[in-house]
């Protein structure tokens, strides 16, 4: 493998490219309907704080990307109102109602730049701490990890964490090899904290990084000290003081309410803490779930073997640079492994967890290469082609899912077809107000009004649902819309008797790692809300997906065997990705 510098630049300028435009490829997928809550979470509390709403509502993720997005919402609304595409602050946001694809497309592209950003700084640590071929080989991983690139396609917070968090510790690289006499490493170590601090106020499973900030300032500084002192450096040298109040101060930056209401930013991670916890009774040994499940969706088996016998080595053979590199997968593991969480939730420790690998791979390299020259050369691309491939096709498998079009989509499209205006449709697969699992029918003046009552009633200002009201044009295809969310119930179907029913099939599955993310007495009413539907109406039309998916985006291990079974190089069934739609009508 080429390992002089001029090649190693255009390696690595070639796989940012490639990776770019992959990530690209599909960027306006689904829209201009919504088929992500997350997303539309992320959007519409970066529009709130660009209305003067600072505090989101809740503090249970982290607001980084909030508050980037609403910088970059807001140079949108100054750069529309000088060409005079938005007049005030109220055509701005009924232009994000009527159609979201360009809030979409701006939040999709800066998840795509932090993206190969992260692929791109993780390539830097490598090079720096140990040599320019295992930050290319770190880079190929983590460029082609399934679970990188399916989250680099949509608005999450599991990213800008990551991004950050490479960045965090490339400082702390050169933190760790500057030279002592010099004040840069200072500067390098300030910079590093309030790298992570940023990261942590992204998504706090970047936390682990705390242990790996106070690590290298030990390692690096305890070297000059004798005797008991080494062990109480952290009490009185300035210089690690100040690194951790560069932590909090990038904290606070990116997510302040986490700092100033504190008390309900606690209770909102102590929520998330108790449903985690909650939903692991039906598990097994959660810790080894970490290695059969989650490692494998992500780099895939072989790379997860190597990185298990990776770890073992370097207890063994331990240096500086390897141990702080493995104290953050090693923090994150102890923290998290009570509760399964979703691969995706390990990106922050991928880059860590690569360069390992990566470090690996090159010491067998150079034991090949002292041996037989040219054996090194061939060893070392056949195991990179070897580890590479199947994540690649799975990558590959994604992007023919990201441009194949949605069962939501295609039933929306018969519907207006097939069924006159202004019918009673009762749709299931709402997130409050808005259906995002469903096919996202244009509801009448009746839907509208509905809609405000149902946000204000729950004390919203139902500013939005005020601004279609009064912009409302009777034309197209539009629906008395009755809203389940996300679930029917019985008595509703009796309630609304509705002309048509619309039922959905991601509320009839398991939708997280566990085999009863829902307990027994769901699926029971759930029978029995089928029953009743098939008693008073008659099935007209049906949209089964392929591959079949518990949740649009696969984050669930049985989601990523979904993935696998897009076969690439033979006929089959056409990829339609989605939940299952069922229409019914009301029998006569």
């Amino acid at each position: 493998m080429v390992t002089n510098k001029s090649s190693g630049i255009l390696l690595i300028i070639l796989l940012i490219f490639i990776s770019f435009l992959l990530r690209i490829w599909h960027i306006d997928w689904g829209l201009p309907y919504i088929h992500n809550h997350d997303e539309l979470n992320h959007i519409e509390q970066s529009l709130q704080v660009g209305s003067g709403k600072l505090e989101p509502q809740g503090l249970m993720h982290g607001t980084l990307i909030t508050y980037l997005l609403s910088i970059e919402y807001g140079i949108l609304y100054i750069l529309g109102k000088i060409i005079g595409r938005y007049l005030s602050t109220d055509g701005f946001l009924l232009s994000y109602l009527t159609d979201p694809t360009i809030f979409f497309i701006i939040g999709r592209v800066t998840i795509v730049l932090l993206s190969v950003g992260s692929i791109f700084v993780t390539y830097l640590i490598g090079k720096k701490l140990f040599n320019e071929r295992v930050g290319i080989i770190s880079a190929l991983f983590i460029a082609f990890s399934p679970t990188h690139f399916i989250n680099s396609t949509c608005i999450k917070d599991d990213i800008p964490a990551t991004f950050f968090c490479t960045l965090f510790f490339y400082f702390t690289s050169l933190y760790l090899l500057a030279d002592n006499s010099t004040l840069k490493r200072n500067r390098f170590y300030y910079a590093s904290g309030f790298f992570l601090g940023l990261a942590i106020a992204a998504k706090l499973t970047a936390i682990p990084g705390i242990v790996t900030f106070c690590l290298a300032f030990s390692l690096k500084e305890l070297s000059d000290s004798e005797g008991y002192k080494k062990y109480l450096i952290f009490l009185w040298d300035r210089r690690f003081l100040k690194g951790m109040l560069f932590v909090l101060t990038g904290f606070f930056i990116a997510d302040p309410y986490a700092v100033i209401n504190y008390k309900k930013f606690i209770y909102g991670i102590l929520f998330m803490k108790n449903q985690y916890m909650e939903n692991v009774i039906t598990v097994k040994n959660t810790q080894i779930f970490y290695f059969t499940n989650h490692l494998p969706d992500m780099i895939g088996i072989p790379l997860t073997i190597f990185f298990c016998i990776s770890v073992i080595y370097f207890v063994f053979k331990p240096s500086n640079k390897l141990i702080l590199l493995l104290s953050f997968p090693a923090v994150y593991y102890l923290i998290f492994n009570k509760s399964t969480g979703f691969a995706h939730h390990i990106l922050t420790a991928l880059p860590f967890i690569v360069i390992l690998i990566s470090v690996f791979l090159d010491k067998i390299y150079f034991i090949i290469n002292k041996w037989n020259m040219v054996k090194s050369a061939v060893v070392l691309p056949f195991l990179l082609i070897l580890f590479i491939t199947p994540e690649a096709l799975n990558t590959i498998r994604y992007i023919y899912v990201l441009g194949s079009a949605d069962t939501r989509i295609l039933a929306k499209k018969w519907i207006e077809d097939n069924i006159p205006s202004n019918k009673s449709i009762f749709i299931e697969g709402g997130i409050k107000n808005l259906i995002v699992l469903g096919p996202q029918l244009r509801g009448n003046l009746d839907t509208l009004k509905d809609d405000f009552n149902f946000v204000v009633s729950r004390g919203g200002s139902g500013k939005l649902q005020k601004l279609l009201i009064n912009s409302y044009k009777d034309g197209g295809k539009t629906y008395m819309l009755y809203k389940a969310s996300p679930e029917i119930r019985q008595e509703d179907i009796d309630k609304f008797n509705a002309d048509y029913i619309i039922t959905n099939g991601f509320v009839d599955l398991d939708v997280g790692e566990l085999e009863y993310w829902r307990d027994e007495g769901y699926y029971i009413r759930r029978e029995a809300v089928h029953r009743k539907i098939n008693e008073r109406y008659e099935l007209i039309k049906q949209f089964k997906p392929f591959p079949s998916f518990s949740m649009y985006f696969p984050f669930a291990s049985r989601d990523y065997n979904e993935l696998k079974s897009i076969n690439l190089f033979d006929c089959q069934k056409e990829i339609i990705p989605g939940p299952e739609i069922k229409i019914f009508k009301r029998k006569t």
